[in-house]
């Protein structure tokens, strides 16, 4: 019993295939490597947000504290200028 064509060429019906899959992969890889990058960073600012939240709490109450302290000097410049 003979061989027919397509079964006898089988080694380059696999390259081809293998090919296909090289593509394939190759774009699926570029695509999770950018997927990767994000949830690395992602974890990177989860990571540094929660060790430096309380640094973070501290430094937003000591720039609300200078705001208000700065509104009421000039505050009380004014309404010093004003009354003398």
């Amino acid at each position: 019993m003979a061989l027919s064509p397509s079964l006898s060429r089988g080694h380059h019906r696999s390259r081809t295939r293998n090919k296909k899959k090289q593509k394939r992969g190759g774009g699926v890889g570029d695509r999770g490597a950018a997927v990767t990058f994000v949830l690395n960073c992602g974890c990177i600012f989860t990571i540094s947000s929660f060790f430096f939240r309380g640094f973070l709490t501290i430094s937003c109450g000591m720039f609300t504290l200078l705001v208000l302290l700065v509104f009421m000097l000039f505050f009380f410049l004014s309404f010093r200028f004003f009354f003398f």
